[in-house]
């Protein structure tokens, strides 16, 4: 089976230099070139890209860089364990991530978000980082706790709520 043909740069600090990664899921069927998470084909399996994406996450796997939601999605409550990946990730639906733990750095550079986005009592234990991230829709902050959070460039289309956060 040939592997997903998405791929990105990423810095290596033991080489000190920027190695190339490649994602090391299968093509998905239906698909010609991206596994279950990085296809964006409208025919995608909407139950079994859920089926995956719970797995993931029993796994410990906070891997979601540049990941395809095709609908709407929650993460509420979800307590992610460790350094959280959604760097270029595109939700086109409406996500929560309402009462979630960040124990690490979140990462949420270029993510693109269609939907309404729901931050809402949100613990960012470490850095929430949201750099050139795109909020089109309303997006919740509400009672959200950051260590350091970080937005240059984003862009917010809707309206944006960070009542009573704690910074």
């Amino acid at each position: 089976m040939k592997r997903c043909n998405y791929t990105w740069e990423e810095w290596d600090e033991e080489k000190k230099k920027t190695i190339e990664k490649q994602c090391s899921e299968v093509i998905s069927e239906g698909s010609e070139k991206y596994c279950m998470f990085h296809d964006s084909s409208k025919k995608k399996n909407f139950e079994l890209f859920e089926q995956r994406m719970k797995g993931k996450l029993a796994k410990g796997d906070y891997n979601f860089r540049s990941h395809y939601f095709p609908k709407e999605w929650s993460f509420r409550g979800e307590r992610f364990g460790e350094d959280t990946e959604f760097t270029e990730a595109k939700f086109q639906g409406n996500v929560t991530f309402r009462n979630c733990v960040f124990q690490g750095a979140a990462h949420f550079d270029r993510a693109s978000f269609q939907g309404e986005a729901n931050f809402s009592a949100a613990n960012f234990q470490e850095d929430g980082i949201f750099l050139l991230a795109e909020f089109w829709k309303d997006s919740y902050f509400s009672e959200a706790k950051f260590q350091h959070v970080t937005f240059t460039n984003a862009v917010f289309q809707g309206d944006t709520t960070f009542f009573e956060y704690d910074l």
